[in-house]
């Protein structure tokens, strides 16, 4: 079941047992409203999910652009994501093709920036342009830089992960795949909850249901470590 934000504080507040009627909306609370209180224990609880694990599963996204003559370096927005969205890359994914012969597709060679930087910006090789076969991660825009320093007509492709999100507006939805029951948020914060208030009852019913939440959460969208070996057709 996909909940908004708004309906999970909803929830919260049900099952905290507070007394009064629910929010409804969450934009223009003062601190001391209560409401923002519990708002904002959803949020966190969200954000604080995510951060257990970069690599779930359900924030992989593919990424794929089109590399531009003599550049070198590609800012996350240059290479098709939306501003704030990169978590991480996933580096061993990236692969090269002409566009124009996807047939003759390769493999690029994850290396550091700093490798890069000395094998690729240091005297004549300033100005070699030609098929990328190595990648790295731009210190400065997070962004990937390609080496040698491509010409135009090349097609990079390769996956990331999103960088966590944080619920604010009231109809927004975390994100997570429609076959899994979103209440694990609400019992993530009503551990929070159970905490500021003191509730051991409230703390440890929602400490027990959150841990079978994220077991099963986590057997079904962590990565199961695998060797792949590359098959020829």
């Amino acid at each position: 079941m996909t909940r908004t934000y708004l309906q999970l504080t909803q929830r919260l507040k049900s099952e905290c047992a507070i007394p009064g009627a629910r929010p409804t909306t969450l934009q223009g609370l003062t601190p001391e409203v209560e409401a923002q209180r519990l708002a904002d224990w959803i949020a966190d609880a969200w954000v604080q999910i995510l951060e257990l694990h970069p690599d779930w599963r359900f924030r992989r996204r593919s990424v794929s652009f089109v590399t531009i003559n003599d550049q070198h370096t590609y800012t996350p927005v240059q290479c098709g994501l939306a501003a704030g969205t990169l978590g991480r890359w996933v580096f061993s994914s990236f692969r090269a093709y002409p566009t124009a012969s996807i047939g003759s597709e390769w493999f690029l060679t994850e290396t550091s920036y700093d490798c890069w930087r000395d094998t690729y910006l240091i005297g004549a090789n300033r100005t070699v342009s030609t098929q990328p076969r190595t990648i790295a991660e731009d210190p400065e825009s997070s962004g990937l830089v390609l080496g040698p320093i491509p010409t135009s007509g090349y097609t990079i492709v390769g996956t990331y992960y999103l960088a966590p999100n944080r619920m604010s507006a009231d109809a927004e939805t975390c994100g997570l795949p429609a076959q899994y029951d979103d209440l694990g948020i609400v019992w993530k914060a009503m551990i929070e909850y159970g905490g500021y208030e003191a509730d051991s009852a409230a703390y440890q019913r929602a400490n027990q249901n959150y841990a079978r939440w994220l077991n099963h959460l986590e057997r079904e969208q962590l990565p199961i470590p695998t060797i792949c070996f590359a098959m020829g057709i």
